[in-house]
C-alpha cells in the first residue's frame, strides 16, 4: 500500500471510529468488533472497540472518560486478516459529550495529566495510552513482531500524538492540536504514565 492510499484510510479510520461513540446518532450502523469495513484502498477487520474509555474482557479495564477508540488489522483479498500490521484510531471531540469538552479544557489546554471533571480520576490520554499497550498484549502474543500505528482527528489526533510519540509508533494525525509544553515534559519524565 502507498504512502497516500495509508494517508486516506488513516482519514477514513479516523473519521470512522467517531461511531463508535455510544452517544453520538449514526446514520449507518455502529462499527462492531468482528465486522468488515472498507478504507478507500483496503478492507480492515475491526478487533477490537472501546467505548467510553472502557475495554478487555468483561469491560474491565480503563475508566469512563469518554474515550472512544478501534483497533483493526487490514484484509486481503483472499479474506486473510493480518494481524500483524493493526492500526489504532482514537475518536475526537464529541461537543455533545461533556466528558470530551473537559478534556480538551483539561488536559488538551491547560496541560494537567489527569481528568478531574464529573469525579474520573483517569484523563483519556492514560486510557488511550492503557488500550494501546492492552491491544499490543492481546495481538503481540500471536504476532511476535506485531506493528501498531496510531492515527486519530481533533482530540483524537492529539491522542494519537502522545501514544504514538511516547510508544514509538507510526502516527497519523488530523487537526490534532499540539499538546502544551507541560503535558509533553509529562510524558517525557514519566515514562510509566
Amino acid at each position: 500500500m502507498d504512502f497516500s492510499n495509508n494517508l486516506i484510510d488513516n482519514n477514513y479510520l479516523a473519521n470512522a471510529v467517531y461511531d463508535v461513540d455510544p452517544i453520538k446518532k449514526v446514520s449507518n450502523k455502529r462499527p462492531q468488533v468482528g465486522k468488515i469495513i472498507r478504507g478507500n484502498s483496503t478492507k480492515y477487520k475491526i478487533l477490537d472497540i472501546s467505548r467510553d474509555g472502557i475495554y478487555g474482557p468483561h469491560h474491565k479495564y480503563g475508566a469512563t472518560n469518554g474515550m472512544q477508540a478501534m483497533t483493526v488489522a487490514p484484509v486481503d483479498k483472499k479474506g486473510k486478516v493480518d494481524y500483524g500490521h493493526i492500526t489504532i484510531a482514537y475518536a475526537g471531540t464529541n461537543t455533545g459529550d461533556i466528558k470530551d469538552i473537559l478534556t480538551d479544557i483539561e488536559n488538551v489546554i491547560n496541560g494537567s495529566k489527569d481528568y478531574v471533571g464529573l469525579s474520573v480520576k483517569q484523563s483519556q490520554f492514560t486510557t488511550a495510552d492503557g488500550y494501546m499497550k492492552y491491544i499490543k498484549n492481546k495481538y503481540g502474543q500471536k504476532v511476535p513482531n506485531i506493528k501498531i500505528s496510531v492515527t486519530g482527528h481533533s482530540l483524537g489526533g492529539s491522542l494519537a500524538l502522545a501514544v504514538g510519540g511516547k510508544h514509538h509508533l507510526r502516527t497519523v494525525a488530523f487537526n490534532g492540536p499540539f499538546l502544551i509544553q507541560g503535558h509533553v515534559k509529562f510524558y517525557k519524565i514519566n515514562q510509566s504514565y
